[in-house]
């Protein structure tokens, strides 16, 4: 009984705490640099982050009948944790439930009575490989946080449309349909469960959604290195000191996922904390000597249906790896193969359950693009399209060396040759999955279907959990020789001094170069929202990306709409595969981009546009249309000065705000009907690959 009275007076501080620095929202952020506060920020990002990520989590491993190490129960709560979210969302949206703040501490409340009355926290020993684990894992939570102390916003260009969902997500209390007045789609078909995970957030501690989202991604981001740790532990059999080789090489010495606050890829990141679980379920249900309990089926439910809504091509990476697991699976039961069909059949029940559950939602993405996209991966290529995306893939895999040392590739393929050699089932189950991910990702190259649903981008950059479970695994018998008390303080400080030189290159991940948002257009940004009419519709810089076929933002005017809730040109890309109201007359973006590029500021072609287009005001950020794509601005400030329609409102910095007088433009037609901001004309597989294609725009120009 004395330890439930601990727990519980330790819960109750830790929700105490968080409801006080709710209240004081300015101790949740990291502070500038040099200033002594910075420990406190941390604490309390800490508490508020274990209430989100691991408290759920916790709390349902609880509940079930699973023969797991404290250590396993840590690393795998995030995974655990993360599909509440949007599964919350989603069933609230099916019920016509608005969501609140109350409904998360609800779930936090709940969770923290059920982790009490059950009592399965386990128990810690204090040991070398306690403190190893400890310091690594604090090590991960500075790096990660330390590089974003300075940001005022997240990065690029998935910053500024996940953190339109989100806003709008807090502003409708769930899922939506309608984007205004960030952008004029009225259907809403996005994977969404990062999303939903930031709201929660925001609702805990009263942040606006744009910090919500900086935060709960590099939260998510130490998240994906820890349950790496969780399939390592299955593959070695708890060999646990292998399980913090991998929390190494994923969190240390890899540039992935770190890199990931350079692009904001957050919904690609929250769907491999999930990932990494259902690997662990595989091996461990396909795989144990004694059949599991049926609790991994609970769990492979829960991570099926929390993945769907997550994200929808890592979701497809699990079920390649489950096809992967289970053909290797055959080989190992073959001696008995009616073991290998009763456990295929139920993990493969358990996953229909999972998909079933959400089924409704994925029935709704036919009011969106997405199953138009679909189709198009069917549909046999013409021969130039063939030789442009096998280009495209010859360049995103020569890109390998810029994220992954050279070393660690090498040091990991020698590694998989070994386990290959060594006959282990995880490295051959390992080798299938590469090779179907590969095939799903390049259809073409084996003469099958059309456009890739899978990019070879997102399997580039998820190249991380790779070489962690291959290296770490692969290790396991040399490690299980050095593990005992005469080596294991050596090994320790081995790990610990790695990581400390990792750190060197983690906490200058981020680049300036793909900052968008800066103090000068935020000043900017209050000055529009309180002396400009709603109605307005601003011109901002941007450029043509993807073969000039559709329209990026270039500078902070592309978080103008989110501050201001002023309707800009270009909008988030995200909205462009919704669809548009019935009966809305959509503006050509790519071009009027093209004619204003083609006018060279000559006064009357760049006024024609302008007023083609609606224009009433235009926007110069402070970084000038610099940011990603060709470096130049789209509409230059001489340009403005040599327009007589042209008035400069205001100015911080370098940001400026012009008005456009449009007395001077010809009567327009449909008035009553005026354009709207949504290019319907831009192909849907295209918009789709952009997604993905975007980073390689400052990758190629760095």
């Amino acid at each position: 009984m004395r330890w439930r009275l601990h727990i519980a007076s330790l819960l109750l501080l830790w929700m105490i705490t968080a409801n006080w620095l709710s209240k004081h929202p300015a101790l949740l952020l990291p502070p500038p640099h040099g200033t002594a506060a910075f420990p406190i920020s941390a604490i309390a990002l800490a508490v508020l982050m274990g209430l989100v990520l691991f408290l759920p989590g916790l709390a349902f491993l609880s509940f079930l009948p699973l023969p797991l190490s404290t250590f396993e129960r840590f690393i795998l709560a995030p995974a655990v944790s993360l599909p509440f979210y949007p599964l919350m969302v989603f069933f609230a949206a099916q019920l016509g439930i608005t969501l609140t703040p109350l409904a998360i501490w609800g779930l936090i409340i709940t969770a923290s009575i059920v982790l009490i009355w059950r009592g399965k926290t386990g128990a810690w020993h204090l040991d070398v490989f306690t403190l190893t684990a400890c310091v690594l894992v604090l090590l991960l939570w500075g790096s990660r946080f330390w590089v974003v102390r300075e940001m005022l916003a997240p990065a690029w260009g998935d910053g500024v449309q996940h953190s339109i969902i989100v806003q709008r997500m807090l502003e409708e209390g769930g899922l939506f349909s309608s984007w205004e007045p960030y952008a004029p789609a009225q259907t809403f078909t996005y994977h969404f469960g990062f999303h939903a995970t930031a709201a929660a957030f925001a609702w805990l501690s009263h942040q606006p959604a744009h910090l919500a989202v900086l935060l709960i991604a590099q939260a998510l981001n130490v998240a994906a290195v820890l349950v790496l740790a969780a399939p390592v532990l299955a593959f070695t059999r708890g060999q646990r000191w292998s399980a913090l080789v991998a929390l190494l090489v994923a969190g240390f010495l890899s540039r992935h996922p770190a890199f990931y606050a350079n692009w904001s890829r957050d919904t690609q990141l929250a769907g491999q904390v999930i990932l990494p679980a259902l690997l662990w379920v595989f091996h461990r249900w396909w795989f144990d000597a004694k059949r599991p309990p049926r609790a991994f089926l609970v769990l492979a439910a829960w991570f099926a249906a929390g993945l769907l809504l997550t994200h929808y091509r890592v979701a497809l990476l699990a079920a390649l790896a489950a096809l992967a697991w289970g053909g290797v699976a055959f080989w190992r039961w073959r001696t008995t193969p009616g073991e290998w069909v009763a456990r295929t059949a139920t993990l493969g029940m358990a996953g229909l359950v999972g998909a079933l559950s959400v089924s409704s939602w994925f029935w709704s993405l036919r009011r969106g693009s997405f199953d138009e996209y679909a189709a198009q991966t069917f549909n046999t290529l013409p021969d130039e399209r063939r030789a442009q995306l096998f280009q495209e893939m010859r360049t995103i895999w020569g890109m390998v060396p810029a994220y992954y040392p050279t070393w660690l590739v090498g040091s990991g393929m020698l590694a998989g040759v070994f386990a290959l050699v060594r006959r282990y089932h995880w490295a051959w189950a390992i080798a299938t999955w590469c090779f179907l991910s590969f095939a799903a990702s390049n259809p073409f190259f084996f003469g099958i279907g059309g456009n890739n649903f899978i990019s070879n981008f997102t399997l580039m950059i998820a190249c991380y959990i790779l070489l962690a479970l291959v290296l770490a695994a692969s290790i396991a018998g040399s490690l299980q020789r050095l593990t005992t008390s005469r080596f294991e303080p050596f090994l320790s400080i081995l790990l610990i001094t790695l990581a400390l030189l990792g750190s060197r290159q983690q906490i200058g991940i981020v680049e300036p170069g793909y900052q968008m948002l800066t103090q000068d257009d935020v000043q900017a940004f209050e000055w529009i929202r309180a002396h400009t009419p709603t109605e307005s519709l601003f011109l901002i810089n941007g450029f043509l990306a993807f073969n000039d076929t559709v329209a990026v933002g270039s500078d902070g005017g592309w978080w103008l709409t989110y501050f201001t809730k002023r309707p800009i040109l270009i909008p988030p890309l995200i909205s462009t595969l919704e669809h548009n109201p019935p009966g809305q007359r959509p503006i050509d973006i790519r071009h009027i981009v093209l004619d204003i590029q083609a006018s060279q500021g000559e006064p009357a072609a760049l006024r024609a546009v302008l007023c083609r287009a609606g224009i009433t005001h235009i926007y110069l950020g402070a970084d000038r249309g610099t940011i990603g794509g060709p470096g130049v601005p789209l509409v230059p400030e001489e340009w403005l000065h040599a327009l007589p329609d042209a008035h400069l409102l205001f100015e911080a910095g370098k940001a400026q705000v012009w008005e456009f007088d449009r007395a001077t433009c010809p009567t327009e037609e449909n008035a009553a009907n005026p354009p709207s901001a949504f290019d319907t004309t831009q192909p849907t597989a295209i918009i789709t690959r952009a997604f993905w294609l975007f980073p390689l725009c400052a990758s190629a120009r760095a």
